[in-house]
């Protein structure tokens, strides 16, 4: 039997220029982190390219995407063959992560809450978590005779509580996508950003409809958004739509601010004293369980620690190749017990986790499918001398909710000091967010450059 997915108790859906933050709490404590910035070059962004160069011999190109972003495009032996200048549809296949570029496709998906309309060997494809038989032969009988040539859709899990008008109507909104996109690209003229990123909010509601209770938002038009979406589509089992409008930023009432910083620090230190570090290598993140000097034994410091790790997994959002150094000796390997409690966890993942298995030296290799980034490449990069550090962008997005909070305690005048390339961002990539926010101040927002400023920003109240 399947194990049953994890899902929130409630949702906290925070709006603020330029950004949308997202909470999943159990409780009071949050499970995962969902950062959707806009125009971020994020997983699923379909761009007009340009092609700039060969590489690895001529088995992908170098493809500029517009905005000095530049990402790599992998061809297949025996597909279209391009020249320097060509231009190209290409799709961000993978984000930018640590030490490693973005990675295109030339197969743009379009993805609903139900369906993702694409181009596959097979006509339709089921998610695995889609048991249903009949409802899946009842689904096949309704799709295939509207799918002409190479049009291919895949079913999501949620497609099986869904009524058929629901999947005739989004395949049709999905089809309409791509003429747009096409109409677009074909009147297009220079690199950049055509279609952001699918919304995976409306995917995320319907998923969760099982265990969810409150949906809190502090924009009205957001929230009545969500209020609507989930009244037609769920009908009876509606949760509370709630409208924040406090002072005080959401994520901070919530203490996610807090959340997220621990989220960001590499090492967990559990009650017993038992560490866990989590670190990005360059093919896969590495955990390391520390005992610390810790007088438990072996299986129950493991066991301990494997719970906090599934647990980190989510909140973190790691994917692809994680490797998990277990405390062990030639004579304590990871017990059965030990390996059912990580797949039994790994099962209750909202995204696709297996245990691949266990190396002969003890290592736990898990596989975990990627579809954005981890919240530490979302708020921060490499840094030579420490690691990592805040991007630059996390700081400007982040002086602008706290000008848009300053207003709403009833500052006439905001004024900060940024570090020069915070600047740069906020006058530059963001500046229509920064004229919005200045705009709805009266035009009371001064910013000023601060070489002295490293890795934070100051109001000057």
């Amino acid at each position: 039997m399947e194990a049953q997915v994890l899902g929130p108790d409630r949702i906290i859906y925070s709006v603020s220029p330029g950004e949308r933050r997202i909470a999943l709490l159990s409780g009071s404590r949050a499970d995962e982190f969902y950062i959707d910035r806009i125009r971020s070059y994020a997983t699923g962004t379909v761009c007009r390219g340009r092609i700039t160069s060969k590489a690895l011999g001529g088995k992908a190109f170098f493809v500029d995407i517009g905005e000095g972003v530049t990402g790599f495009l992998p061809v297949r032996k025996g597909s279209q063959k391009y020249v320097e200048g060509d231009t190209v549809l290409v799709e961000v296949a993978k984000e930018a992560h640590s030490y490693k570029d973005i990675k295109l496709t030339a197969n743009i998906t379009f993805a609903g809450v139900y369906l993702v309309y694409t181009q596959l060997s097979e006509p339709i494809v089921f998610s695995k978590r889609l048991a249903d038989s009949e409802r899946k032969q009842n689904i096949w009988t309704l799709l295939s005779p509207l799918l002409k040539g190479k049009e291919s859709v895949i079913v999501r899990a949620g497609a099986e509580h869904a009524d058929d008008g629901s999947l005739l109507r989004e395949l049709e909104e999905l089809k309409e996508r791509r003429r747009k996109l096409l109409e677009d690209f074909a009147q297009s003229k220079e690199p950049g950003i055509l279609l952001e990123p699918y919304d995976f909010l409306p995917e995320m509601l319907i998923s969760y409809h099982n265990t969810l209770k409150e949906i809190v938002c502090d924009d009205a038009g957001e929230a009545n958004k969500i209020r609507t979406f989930l009244t037609s589509e769920l009908k009876d089992k509606v949760p509370e739509v709630t409208v924040y409008n406090e002072k005080e930023d959401l994520f901070t009432a919530y203490e996610l601010d807090e959340a997220i910083d621990e989220a960001l620090n590499p090492v967990v230190v559990l009650p017993s004293g038992v560490r866990i570090i989590i670190q990005p290598a360059e093919a896969f993140w590495a955990i390391d369980v520390d005992s610390a000097g810790s007088s438990d034994s072996f299986e129950q410091i493991n066991r301990t620690a494997a719970e906090e790790i599934i647990r980190q997994i989510r909140l973190r959002n790691l994917s692809g190749q994680i490797v998990v150094d277990f405390i062990s000796n030639w004579k304590h390997k990871l017990s059965p017990q030990m390996i059912g409690i990580l797949r039994e966890g790994l099962a209750k993942d909202s995204l696709p986790a297996f245990l691949v298995g266990v190396s002969p030296l003890g290592h736990a290799e898990i596989i975990r499918e990627r579809r954005t980034q981890s919240l530490l490449d979302v708020y921060c990069r490499p840094s030579a001398c420490h690691g990592f550090e805040i991007r630059p962008e996390t700081l400007a997005l982040s002086a602008l909710r706290g000008a848009m909070r300053r207003s709403r305690s009833g500052k006439s005048e905001i004024a900060l000091k940024v570090p020069p390339e915070v600047l740069n961002i906020l006058q530059g990539k963001l500046s229509a967010f920064t004229s919005e926010v200045n705009q709805k101040l009266g035009g009371s927002l001064n910013i000023i450059a601060d070489t002295s400023l490293q890795g934070t920003i100051s109001f000057m109240d």
